[in-house]
């Protein structure tokens, strides 16, 4: 078994940005690996998620690291940036994403922030709240990466895909952690504050 963590760096108007996404598989990856699945999962990103995301916000690398090894990791460095332009709301807010796996329970269930939302994606009678159309955009470029970023995944073999990750369970470290393939993502209507969990 094999649970590795993409981490997507990035920068929104000076700001440090990370986007931790967990995978899973049967085995841990070879060099080759390693490498394919950080194209599958960066260049994915960049397609569907990044158009959707101001311009402001770039990310200049993919990052990943075993959680089961800790001889297995590797990074590339990308330049990726958000495809829409216009007043950027502040770097702190962000378009809250949860990933379900289709079962029950706080251990499979994750979140990740997005940042570099414009400000035009938001309801002007009520500023935190994502209007309908952008929240179905960003809804649609999230669930359009999870597919065809596991498709990819699916190609390198040994069964990896994005998962949500549980490395604690009632306060005590699971070791190896678990990890549970993602199905679907949602984008709540309510903007948050950056944070994650894989």
């Amino acid at each position: 078994m094999s649970v590795l963590q993409v981490t997507l760096t990035g920068d929104c108007v000076g700001v440090t940005v990370d986007n931790v996404l967990g995978i899973n598989g049967s085995a841990e990856p070879s060099p080759t690996q390693v490498s394919d699945i950080l194209a599958a999962v960066g260049g994915n990103w960049d397609l569907s998620v990044m158009t959707a995301l101001h311009a402001a916000y770039t990310v200049s690398e993919v990052s990943l690291a075993s959680l089961t090894d800790p001889t297995v990791g590797g990074h590339v460095s990308v330049t990726y940036s958000g495809g829409v332009t216009g007043a950027l709301l502040p770097t702190f807010a962000c378009a809250k994403v949860n990933f379900h796996t289709g079962l029950r329970g706080r251990s499979y269930r994750g979140r990740t922030g997005l940042c570099g939302i414009p400000e035009d994606y938001t309801d002007s009678l009520t500023p935190n709240t994502l209007k309908p159309t952008p929240r179905s955009n960003l809804d649609t470029a999230m669930n359009d990466f999870i597919v065809a970023a596991n498709t990819d995944l699916v190609l390198i073999g040994t069964g990896y895909t994005l998962a949500v990750v549980s490395q604690v369970h009632n306060g005590l470290d699971r070791n190896p952690p678990i990890a549970t393939q993602i199905t679907v993502a949602d984008v709540a209507a309510a903007l948050g504050t950056r944070r994650n969990r894989m």
